[in-house]
């Protein structure tokens, strides 16, 4: 007899808003809503990949047992998103009111002054109301009741979401990020099929993610999106200019004890508030070496940081496992950095850790809280790829592709070995855009909606820059590089791990220039994806291909998708950004879509 299984719903409705499924322990499914809405960051409620992740397992609303909804407090979701009744909207009413009353009393009282009295009164009297309003909305927007949904803590779903990830020896999770339910920052211990056991926090006062984004925002980028683009550009920073304005920015944040000792972060104001004061704070520096100030600012706190939590639990000497969490932890320099640290026997970053990473967490803590209403024992499942996002039939291509042959007049051809072909186009210095199989969970594009070009090819960068992405300048690209050939490249630790490129590593000397491409052009550091047979075995034969024609173990990766666009989702995605750039070549499952190469 066949035991009817647990399914849990994961839901983040912030920014990059997202869906995750989980069916007795196992992650089957998570999307992000901008891949389907094709929105950047889209937030609110995640009603399409809600649909998306349900429709990967044939499933409907409800089939699932518990909604698990990331972030206990959150933003009001907008009109079109919510879809709600006037019910509803008197709830948001009332506690927009609220809001409005906190802004007014951080506003007037001196930043020197504690503000944690009214802001957390303020807060326990809105949050009720919020949860009742958001939970109204979900269900309205999805179809289902309330009675299914419950809230979780934001830093304890990020914390959570290694539970895909992790195997049964413990792990000493760090999460950082902007902010969330109040706390910019925690530390917990995670034990497979177990919920976090916190041991440390960091206030949302005390944020290095919303000092990094206020100085994202000082040089005319965009806060809590292009922060990438700082730590791209630090490397450029003359050092004396950049450690003059680390300098000032030190005095914004520093690592120290807590009242109870622990190791915690502090600042001397607000950095909610981080936008009010480091224009004054940072005018007389130019802006590259603003970019190396902040990202030293990053590395320099999350190490101390972390190194003194290791230390007061005792555990510098053998070493322990570390998780990340929280989109402080996209910054693949300061992963590195970790990953160098003599206490860190392993490094294990949450694929794609901003907030989209919350409902897959959410869904494995909703899990855990189903199987204990069911009597039952949670069992976990590792993934073996985050391949999670929605796939396509043969006949839903083989559509795209009769269009691209018939109204757009591309060439369409079915090679009998499309990786081999591939990699001989690879081979001839041609950039192709490669289609294949379930889209990737995450901002990380790895291999099945990526361009892929010969890493050993200076022009490469030119090309795509130039007649595809209109990436800045100074931005690199990344590289997947076999794991067999890993070592070759990379100065790594031992047994080296970077399945879903979140990691950069300092490239090898001697062989750099063979991967010159899918590196930073100043530094010479590779965000590398180290990509092993059984993770994506048709990905892997392009490259074991190539390399059986080049003799290099590795391709250039970036994400398929115009600048600005999201990752694309379908394979109409695909030929839109075919025919909206110079791209020549698309691969879609078995087909390649062709344009007449410039001579």
């Amino acid at each position: 007899m066949t035991s009817t299984p647990i399914v849990t719903l994961g839901i983040h409705d912030g920014m990059v808003a997202a869906a995750a499924l989980v069916v007795d322990g196992e992650l089957r499914a998570a999307c992000a809503e901008e891949r389907l809405t094709r929105k950047k960051n889209q937030a609110g409620i995640p009603l399409h990949a809600v649909e998306a992740v349900l429709a990967t397992e044939s499933l409907t609303i409800d089939d699932v047992d518990s909604i698990a909804i990331s972030t206990r407090d959150g933003v009001m979701p907008t009109v079109d998103d919510v879809r709600a009744s006037p019910t509803t909207w008197r709830f948001y009413d009332a506690y927009g009111a609220a809001v409005s009353l906190l802004a007014s009393i951080e506003r007037r009282w001196p930043a020197s002054r504690a503000l944690t009295l009214p802001s957390d009164a303020a807060r326990r009297l809105g949050r009720r109301l919020l949860q009742r309003t958001r939970a109204a909305a979900i269900a309205r927007a999805t179809g289902t009741d309330t009675g299914r949904m419950r809230f979780y803590d934001h830093h304890t779903a990020h914390a959570m979401a290694l539970a895909p990830l992790i195997g049964p020896e413990p792990t000493l999770a760090f999460t950082l990020d902007g902010e969330g339910d109040g706390l910019s920052g925690s530390v917990a211990w995670y034990r497979n099929g177990q919920p976090p056991e916190r041991v440390g926090t960091v206030s949302r006062n005390a944020s290095l993610g919303h000092v990094y984004a206020g100085v994202t925002g000082h040089l005319r980028m965009t806060p809590h999106q292009d922060e990438f683009k700082v730590m791209g550009m630090a490397p450029y920073a003359h050092a004396s200019a950049r450690d003059a304005c680390y300098d000032r920015l030190r005095s914004l944040l520093w690592v120290a004890k807590d009242r109870s000792g622990a190791p915690s972060i502090a600042a001397a104001r607000g950095t909610r508030l981080v936008h009010r004061f480091i224009d004054d704070y940072l005018r007389e520096f130019r802006f590259d070496a603003q970019c190396g100030a902040v990202q030293r600012l990053c590395e320099e706190t999350i190490l101390e940081w972390m190194s003194d939590w290791v230390g007061h639990l005792g555990l510098d000497r053998d070493g322990v496992d570390i998780g990340l969490g929280g989109g402080v932890f996209m910054n693949v320099k300061a992963n590195m950095r970790v990953a160098q640290q003599p206490w860190a026997r392993t490094v294990t970053p949450i694929p794609s850790c901003g907030d989209e990473s919350c409902a897959v967490g959410a869904a494995f803590l909703g899990y855990m809280d189903a199987c204990a209403a069911a009597g039952s024992h949670p069992q976990f499942h590792q993934a073996n790829h985050f391949y999670l996002g929605p796939g396509w039939s043969d006949a839903d291509i083989k559509q795209t592709v009769d269009r691209a042959a018939g109204e757009h007049g591309l060439r369409v051809e079915r090679p009998t070995d499309i990786a081999d072909h591939t990699a001989a186009l690879l081979a001839d210095g041609h950039v192709v855009a490669r289609f294949h199989g379930r889209m990737e969970w995450g901002a990380r594009a790895l291999g099945n909606r990526s361009i892929l070009a010969d890493p050993s090819r200076h022009d490469s960068v030119r090309e795509i820059n130039t007649r595809i992405k209109s990436r800045d300048f100074w931005m690199p690209f990344a590289a997947t590089i076999l794991a067999e050939s890993a070592t070759t490249y990379l100065q790594t630790p031992p047994a080296p791990r970077s399945p879903h490129m979140m990691l950069a590593f300092e490239s090898v000397p001697e062989r750099w220039h063979e991967i010159a491409a899918g590196t930073h052009p100043y530094d010479r550091t590779c965000r590398a994806q180290i990509l092993e047979r059984q993770t994506n075995p048709d990905y892997y034969r392009v490259i074991e291909r190539f390399r059986v024609r080049t003799g290099i173990g590795a391709v250039l990766n970036t994400s398929l998708n115009l600048h600005g666009d999201p990752m694309v989702n379908s394979p109409d995605d695909a030929l839109r950004t075919l025919l909206a750039s110079d791209l020549a070549f698309l691969t879609l499952g078995d087909y390649l879509i062709s344009k007449p190469v410039a001579a």
